[in-house]
């Protein structure tokens, strides 16, 4: 008598599945983090508008070879781009599309594989006694992809960015101390 439980245990994870990717937030990458920086704001600019720079500082972009990152347009301000590769994160494109000196910009973050477009608003203020205040903002512009959120939600993939964008926000500081 051949036995029904390979199959039960196929569908009762299937379901499983189907219901984290349910319950799942939508807005997976949602943060608001400020950091004091001991930086003057115009050197924190410089290395957040530049997109050349970001392998020195944005934790998931850091020890990843040249080749991984194309530049199709300009690398500096609005309308920069850059394309990437990687084996973790997956290709996209990432592309500043607000820029004001010194004091703010705004990304775009395309994710080819999991359909999502995350937005980034670094906003930048002097510290008094000097030094700076950043203020980060991140958020989906749209649901990321229903069977992806059921991915991202069980690796417990908000906590990592968390933590990672804190990396980057300390190398950010450190990189531009360096100036």
């Amino acid at each position: 008598m051949k036995s029904n439980r390979p199959l039960f245990v196929l569908i009762g994870i299937g379901l499983i599945y189907f219901a984290l990717c349910f319950i799942g937030p939508k807005d997976i990458f949602s943060l608001d983090i400020k950091m004091d920086l001991k930086t003057n704001p115009e050197e924190v600019f410089q290395n957040i508008n530049n997109l050349e720079n970001w392998k020195q500082w944005a934790e998931w972009q850091m020890n990843v070879p040249e080749s991984e990152f194309k530049y199709s347009r300009q690398t500096i301000g609005k309308g920069a781009l850059m394309e990437f590769d990687l084996p973790k994160q997956g290709k996209g494109e990432i592309e500043i599309i607000e820029s004001q000196e010194n004091t703010f910009v705004k990304t775009r973050t395309f994710f080819n594989n999991w359909d999502g477009t995350t937005y980034s608003e670094y906003s930048i203020k002097s510290k008094p006694g000097g030094g700076s205040i950043v203020e980060l903002k991140v958020s989906n512009s749209e649901n990321i992809n229903f069977f992806m959120r059921g991915i991202l939600f069980m690796n417990n993939s908000s906590e990592k960015v968390y933590e990672n964008t804190l990396l980057g926000l300390k190398n950010l500081d450190e990189l531009s101390q360096k100036y």
